[in-house]
């Protein structure tokens, strides 16, 4: 056996290339939202030619050959950190057992598909297998046993419960999203009623379904997810549309539930993370850069961006680059289009590229989402490619209902971006569409600021809220409520 430090290896599947889903596999999906959406996606994926359950040719042990086998020969095991190696193509690995994710007493054990299911299938230390059970899936509080990787306990609720691994929590998340799916028609029974309803949508009870979101959210889809999902459909001719859309989920039990899902919107791509979003690198300036057009605002409508989900990520909008966190680009009634941009308390979006005309002034429309309250947004912006960054209103608030353009003069010469940033009651959300920037022009340019000594009367202030008594200091200062530049 070998004990895996999950940090630094790699892992290589045999035989699988990167995800392909065929063409036209997901049309019926289109346009559908919420339960409708759910059962469009069983139809899809409920034909499958399972694997013979055990040992042999054409059986269970010979699909984990290829779904499951490193390139070093090692079997992987989601319930152990102690891996066992192949060595056979057709048997079991000495001192692992087939694991169903979702126990087979759950539908009454009869050896149906779901039964041979390899998206229900993992191969599993005896030990960790025994001690699983056929348990709920949850968090533990209290824990009775654990071999490091699994822990087996009561949850907050008192319900026995076993807990994956964080690395392995998003991938077990999504394979109950498509047993519950694939497999609605079951009558679930035994333990699976501490966690799942016997109804067409949405099947998981609340603490199951909000604990289910949370980890898919926390652990994205990995390579490792995309070439099982890739080499079970090899085999059983069906997919798992959770891993293939990571941003599916959200429109059947997430935050976006109430809006149409559009297959060619959906990104099938584990999104690349900025090492530092806060201070992202200046884009490299063009041997011969094209002159900006000084008439021509920059405005970004978000009608071209794709982000479904809350997870960190850089995205390609219609006017720039931008980096999202705890953001996403949705569908809503606070929305000019159909689009707008989504940003949950402690989140922000900022520009990865500057606007090369300045900045004159900037315009932007707001609103809560839906009935969230308690949010505030702070929009700054940054002439040095997002190192340090001046603020153009800091925690406007927003009256539930209200759908509005807010406009700020700035005077701003030189490259300009933008940052966005939400803040206040934590999983409250705020709106944001139509982000505008009119370039600087000499018109632009502010009157020198002359302050004699004038001590509390003065009309001038620095940002700090400090009456400004000193002629000539260059800076940003507050005259009349009006933030302006020297």
């Amino acid at each position: 056996m070998r004990r895996f430090c999950f940090q630094c290896l790699l892992f290589v599947l045999p035989i699988v290339v990167a995800a392909q889903i065929p063409a036209g596999y997901y049309n019926h999906a289109e346009g559908k939202k919420k339960a409708e959406l759910k059962a469009v996606l069983k139809d899809i994926i409920c034909n499958a030619n399972v694997l013979n359950y055990g040992s042999g040719v054409g059986a269970t042990w010979s699909g984990f050959y290829y779904t499951d086998r490193t390139e070093e020969g090692y079997c992987m095991d989601r319930y152990c950190d102690e891996w066992r190696q192949f060595n056979s193509s057709t048997e079991a690995v000495p001192g692992m057992n087939i694991e169903h994710s979702f126990a087979k007493s759950w539908w009454g054990g009869s050896k149906n598909q779901a039964y041979c299911d390899l998206f229900n299938l993992m191969p599993s230390d005896q030990t960790a297998n025994s001690s699983k059970g056929n348990y709920a899936m949850g968090k533990v509080t209290s824990s009775s046993w654990t071999n490091g990787s699994i822990k087996v306990g009561k949850n907050e609720r008192g319900i026995q419960v076993w807990e994956p691994a964080d690395r392995w929590k998003g991938d077990f998340a999504r394979t109950y999203m498509y047993m519950v799916t694939c497999y609605s028609h079951l009558t679930w029974q035994s333990a699976a009623l501490t966690q799942l309803e016997n109804n067409d949508w949405p099947v998981f009870n609340d603490w199951t379904q909000q604990l289910l979101m949370k980890w898919s959210r926390q652990d994205p889809v990995d390579e490792i997810e995309k070439k099982r999902n890739e080499a079970v459909y090899k085999i059983q001719g069906n997919r798992n549309p959770f891993v293939d859309y990571p941003y599916l989920c959200e429109y059947v039990w997430g935050d976006s539930i109430d809006y149409a899902f559009h297959v060619d919107r959906a990104s099938t791509e584990i999104p690349d993370v900025p090492d530092t979003p806060d201070t992202p690198d200046t884009p490299d300036t063009p041997d011969n850069p094209d002159v900006p057009d000084d008439t021509e605002p920059f405005v970004e409508d978000f009608e071209n961006g794709t982000k479904g989900a809350y997870a960190a990520a850089t995205v390609e909008c219609t006017a720039c680059n931008w980096y999202m966190a705890n953001a996403l680009i949705g569908q809503d009634e606070k929305a000019n289009g159909t689009w707008s941009v989504r940003i949950k308390s402690g989140g922000y979006i900022v520009m990865l590229e500057d606007s090369k005309s300045g900045c004159g002034s900037v315009s932007f429309y707001a609103g809560n989402f839906k009935a969230d309250t308690g949010v505030r947004l702070t929009v700054s912006c940054s002439s040095d490619g997002g190192n340090t960054w001046i603020p153009i209103v800091t925690d406007l608030s927003f009256e539930s209902g209200t759908w509005q353009r807010y406009d700020y003069e700035v005077h701003l010469s030189g490259n300009v971006r933008l940052k966005f940033e939400c803040s206040g009651t934590d999983g409250k959300r705020v709106n944001v569409d139509d982000i505008r920037m009119t370039p600087y022009s000499v018109s632009d340019e502010l009157d020198s600021i002359l302050v004699d000594d004038a001590g509390d009367n003065a009309d001038v202030f620095d940002l700090a809220g400090r009456p400004v008594t000193r002629k000539g200091i260059k800076g940003v200062y507050v005259k009349r409520g009006k933030k302006i530049l020297r």
